[in-house]
């Protein structure tokens, strides 16, 4: 497991762990932002910054390594954003597709990790 696999892992546990204990700030922030897109500019310039300094610079190295599949970085980010949040902005439609009650739900949203690591890396999370 490579360094950016191991902080991409943290990644998953603190914002699916989050979102569970959470449940409605995803779509608290997308309200926010939609409400109020300057104060979004100003948030994500610190988030900015280190998305292009240190994340994509990291990024490209572990695709030339091998240890992360070959793409522009951008869509790597915007795939792990993606498969994390939709899930927890979707929630109503999800436990309803599934008929998940809310014990059921959680423990999807604890295996999602899981997923979502393996479609990242091809490899089995490891807590």
């Amino acid at each position: 497991m490579s360094h950016s696999s191991k902080k991409i892992g943290k990644y998953l546990d603190v914002l699916i762990d989050r979102d569970l204990e959470y449940p409605y700030i995803q779509n608290f922030i997308i309200t926010e932002i939609t409400r109020n897109p300057e104060r979004m500019k100003e948030l994500s310039s610190r988030k900015k910054n280190h998305i292009q300094k240190v994340m994509i610079p990291e990024l490209k190295k572990e695709m030339e390594a091998g240890r992360v599949p070959t793409m522009d970085p951008e869509h790597f980010v915007v795939n792990l954003m993606s498969m994390c949040s939709y899930p927890l902005i979707a929630k109503p439609v999800i436990q309803n597709m599934f008929s998940f009650d809310a014990k059921e739900y959680k423990a999807f949203l604890k295996e999602r990790k899981k997923v979502i690591y393996k479609v990242l890396f091809q490899e089995e999370f490891v807590e």
